[in-house]
């Protein structure tokens, strides 16, 4: 899959989170893992109020900057209510937990 990174926060250096333009669409989300045991049903309502952000763990990919267009494989995604991205507290966020991601060339 395709994005482009809108904007980025770094949690404690090791945790990284990027905000795509566009969300994916669910069609693509909706083949992959939902965490927390969330059926695709209820993933399919909360789609609509969601934000979607590239979540990179322990620095495992090379950095990425606003105005990125990237390209990524996507393992899973879990959807928060509320959480913290860098100090911003955010609602309705999914974390995409993605396999690959670099820039795109």
């Amino acid at each position: 899959m395709k994005g482009i990174v809108k904007q980025v926060h770094i949690n404690d250096g090791n945790e990284r989170f990027y905000l795509l333009e566009k969300k994916i669409p669910f069609e693509e989300l909706e083949k992959y893992k939902f965490n927390n045991q969330e059926t695709k049903a209820l993933a399919k309502e909360r789609w609509i109020i969601e934000s979607h952000w590239l979540a990179v763990w322990n620095n495992y990919f090379e950095p990425l900057f606003e105005g990125d267009v990237v390209e990524f494989d996507i393992s899973s995604s879990r959807f928060y209510s509320t959480m913290f991205h860098g100090p911003e507290r955010l609602s309705n966020v999914r974390n995409i937990n993605v396999q690959t991601l670099h820039k795109y060339k």
